[in-house]
């Protein structure tokens, strides 16, 4: 929804329309926005719209006003699958990676000791400042001290937990329709959607197992074989 109060949609082979007093305008008669249909679209606090598309571009319709982001200005994660929006901060989820806007320009969220993110899906921000992210290998959790950390240094690499297939995800998130594939219940209670399956965690209540593990060795020896735990 826009400041009037009209409906913007983007349709998957016709591009995005703007439903006014019963009245559709491709485009919403605004001739500097991509003529292509866009993959997500957001209203942000300050009643700006966000459109994202492939290939690295986002359109911001402020009013009347549009301006386009790519490359040149610090936008790198591929195809736009997610655009979140909290608090006047802009964050940004890809095909491969996730980026924050500051004054104009994106940079990018790096993760320490691990592959970049790839299919940024689902973003949120808990109301104790912690990230969670839905992608491609599973549910990042973002502690909010490391996001505080990662503000103020763009080189920062931030420690974060993986929810992955060991913790009862059987699938991944989608990386096209329907986005975004994140989205908050309740009060207490995050759901994630993933291709084959719903699945929520309560931050609060994380089951944790700090046991080791039992292990057992198995030891041939001249084809006879035995078995002894370490």
């Amino acid at each position: 929804m826009d400041r009037a109060g009209a409906l913007w949609v983007s349709f998957v082979n016709s591009g995005v329309f703007r439903l006014n007093h019963g009245m559709w305008s491709r485009f919403g008669s605004v001739a500097e926005l991509s003529q292509v249909p866009a993959i997500i679209e957001l209203t942000d606090s300050a009643g700006r719209i966000w459109f994202g598309y492939t290939a690295n571009r986002i359109a911001l319709l402020d009013g009347t006003r549009v301006s386009m982001f790519g490359l040149s200005d610090g936008l790198d994660i591929g195809n736009v699958i997610s655009i979140y929006n909290h608090g006047g901060e802009i964050w940004i989820g890809g095909q491969s990676g996730l980026e924050l806007f500051e004054q104009g320009h994106f940079r990018r969220l790096q993760l320490a000791e691990s592959e970049p993110l790839r299919g940024v899906s689902g973003i949120t921000l808990a109301k104790n400042g912690d990230l969670w992210l839905n992608q491609a290998s599973g549910v990042v959790h973002i502690a909010a001290d490391e996001v505080a950390h990662a503000r103020e240094d763009p080189r920062y690499q931030v420690r974060y937990e993986l929810l992955n297939y060991l913790d009862g995800l059987t699938s991944s998130p989608e990386q096209l329709r329907p986005v975004p594939t994140r989205c908050r219940i309740f009060r207490w209670a995050h759901l994630f959607r993933n291709a084959r399956q719903r699945v929520w965690v309560d931050p609060a209540n994380i089951a944790r197992n700090i046991l080791p593990p039992p292990v057992w060795i198995r030891i041939s020896h001249r084809g006879q074989e035995g078995v002894q735990r370490r």
